[in-house]
């Protein structure tokens, strides 16, 4: 009973390390009880944009936005409703804004990315990035870089649909079998690894001490044995040390999707609002979250109720974030299962003003 306990308050370690305490911030007022309005939220975020260079039809995304539309980025781009605009490939320009009234998908960035102030799905809008049908290829990458804007919102802005599939990743997280020395090299964790690879990015955890989180890349795979590049600074506690002993565990941050800001001053934030829907699946969201902004968090669901039933947050890595890691406010239903996240401000995994027993996290 001793070691179950013990296991389990590592595992939420895990889904901790490093967070603040939350009473150093500001809590979300309650208005739980009030009736938003995301029409509203929407207005704000297009009240300051100039004209959209908008699609005729449906198409491929560099012949429309590209190769046509203007080099200038502070003019926006419309994916018009009832077309679809498909992107793959290096992108060679910059955007302010992107709304999406049809659909977009995104299959891969190549070795660029897209980069971008914000993107606004608009309630009859859907921003595909992989589904359950299609997940990214492993061979591929899609990464949005959201940039500064320091006259508005920078982030993913979601009133319509949202699906993120990344390539799967499981387990997204092992404890370790073996004590692991300072200045070893190699782990043995508790479980055999198929499709972690040479240079993802893992954080190897020290329940107790945040000192000794470190952060290391892999260069070998072998079973149960995890190669890193660089010499541990510090040693880790394993499964099979005494019951009394919290074990320390090794968590896979690298994803194929990276959702990220260019500067750490002017980060931007994932954002569901009122009558939206999708899915966030084993995705990288990395330097996001403002710090001390009330309602901009790297994953947040706003005010969704009862329509964020169904909606799924899975084996998703939240990393290096300045406002906690996935905040539900008064939204109902949402699976949060699977996440790993490595530095917060303030508490990261955060639910409030939800129902009793609504939002289930795994």
């Amino acid at each position: 009973m001793i070691m179950k306990i013990s296991i389990f308050l590592t595992f939420l370690l895990i889904l901790s390390i490093s967070s603040l305490s939350i009473a150093s911030g500001q809590m979300e007022p309650d208005s739980s009880q009030m009736e938003h309005d995301p029409s509203k939220d929407f207005a704000e975020l297009l009240k300051d944009e100039g004209q959209f260079f908008s699609n005729k039809r449906s198409g491929d995304f560099h012949d429309t936005f590209v190769t046509k539309a203007t080099q200038e980025p502070s003019n926006g781009i419309r994916v018009k409703a009832g077309t679809s605009v498909v992107l793959t490939g290096t992108i060679d320009r910059e955007f302010s804004t992107i709304l999406v009234e049809g659909n977009l998908r995104i299959i891969d960035t190549g070795d660029s990315a897209l980069r971008v102030q914000k993107i606004i799905v608009a309630p009859s809008g859907s921003l595909t990035i992989g589904d359950n049908l299609s997940p990214i290829k492993a061979d591929k990458k899609v990464e949005i870089v959201f940039l500064s804007n320091n006259e508005g919102e920078v982030g993913i802005f979601v009133f319509g649909k949202l699906w993120i599939h990344g390539k799967e990743v499981s387990p997204t997280f092992v404890g370790l079998e073996k004590y692991a020395k300072k200045w070893d090299k190699r782990l043995v964790v508790d479980t055999e690894l198929t499709n972690w690879k040479r240079d993802d990015l893992v954080v190897i955890t020290s329940p107790g001490d945040d000192k000794c989180n470190e952060v290391s890349k892999i260069s070998k795979i072998a079973k149960q044995n995890v190669f890193l590049q660089t010499q541990l600074t510090c040693s880790h506690r394993s499964l099979s040390e005494t019951e009394t002993s919290m074990t320390s565990h090794v968590a896979l941050l690298s994803r194929n999707v990276v959702i990220s800001s260019e500067d750490e001053d002017n980060r931007g934030s994932v954002n569901f609002f009122h009558g939206s829907n999708g899915y966030i699946k084993y995705a990288q969201f990395d330097k996001l979250g403002p710090k001390e902004v009330l309602g901009r968090y790297p994953i947040h669901f706003h005010h969704l109720k009862d329509s964020s039933r169904g909606i799924e947050v899975i084996g998703n890595s939240i990393t290096y974030s300045d406002n906690r890691w996935i905040t539900i406010h008064d939204s109902n239903g949402i699976i949060v299962k699977n996440n790993v996240g490595y530095i917060s401000q303030g508490h990261g995994f955060y639910s409030y003003a939800c129902l009793p027993a609504q939002d289930r996290s795994q």
